[in-house]
């Protein structure tokens, strides 16, 4: 597994709302209806909000490449 880089310049692409769930999320066993709840409640800069298959996607691959949401 790659270790997740909390300083890498494409993380800090996401809105500050985003950045502080990623880091709240990391390591926590949260399951991916959890994710999604998550990120469902932070509205996107133009306003919409953040779609859930978009937002499952994005689950599997932190979970698959980096054992995102694995417990420490």
């Amino acid at each position: 597994m790659k270790q997740f880089d909390f300083n890498h310049p494409d993380f800090f692409r996401h809105q500050p709302r985003r950045r502080e769930l990623f880091k709240k999320l990391y390591k926590s066993g949260a399951t991916e209806d959890e994710y999604v709840k998550a990120n469902q409640e932070i509205v996107k800069p133009n306003g919409g909000v953040y779609s859930r298959s978009r937002l499952r996607h994005e689950y599997r691959r932190l979970q698959r490449i980096y054992d995102f949401f694995s417990s420490p």
